[in-house]
């Protein structure tokens, strides 16, 4: 089966599976999240995610959205190139909640665009901005994307944070630029 443009890879959970793409929506090119039967590849939904633009060192016409949608139960977060953060129903693509980090959080978009995946942890969903001073590194609630802490100056890369469990103590790891 053939797909659409783009860098991202792949979550997968309840037959289905959940990828970004680029392709065309009436006169530019979007960035979308789809959700395709795991089995036959048939697309079950596309949900649009905003602009799809790859100016500084684009890799050709394959570019499209680096991020991996991060799947949790019955719910699909994806950000996108250009710090949208999305809370979707995995059964049908319904929007539960989004946040644009850009003019929510004074987000900045990187050379190259967003490529870092969001980080589902208990109940929390978590981002680097790369918005204002103090407030880069961001925590939101899963049900509904309250904005659960906020803190750092850490810039933004293309790394998705980790969780782990180091010396005992449950821990999230962004690395950041300086």
């Amino acid at each position: 089966v053939a797909i659409d443009p783009a860098l991202s890879s792949f979550a997968i959970g309840g037959g289905r599976a959940f990828t970004q793409v680029r392709r065309p929506s009436g006169s530019e090119e979007q960035e979308f999240c789809v959700a395709l039967d795991a089995g036959t590849g048939k697309e079950l939904w596309a949900v649009p995610l905003g602009i799809a633009d790859y100016p500084n060192g684009g890799v050709g016409p394959d570019d499209g959205p680096r991020s991996t949608p991060s799947l949790d139960g019955d719910r699909v977060f994806v950000l996108s190139s250009y710090l949208v953060l999305a809370c979707l129903e995995a059964a049908t693509g319904q929007k539960v909640w989004s946040k644009d980090l850009k003019s929510e959080y004074g987000g900045e978009v990187i050379p190259w665009q967003n490529a870092a995946s969001p980080l589902i942890e208990g109940d929390l969903v978590l981002v680097n901005s790369n918005g204002r001073e103090n407030e880069r590194l961001l925590a939101f609630q899963k049900s509904d994307g309250s904005l659960a802490w906020k803190g750092h100056t850490d810039g933004l890369t293309q790394a998705t944070p980790v969780a782990a469990t180091i010396a005992g103590v449950r821990q999230v790891i962004f690395f950041a630029q300086w």
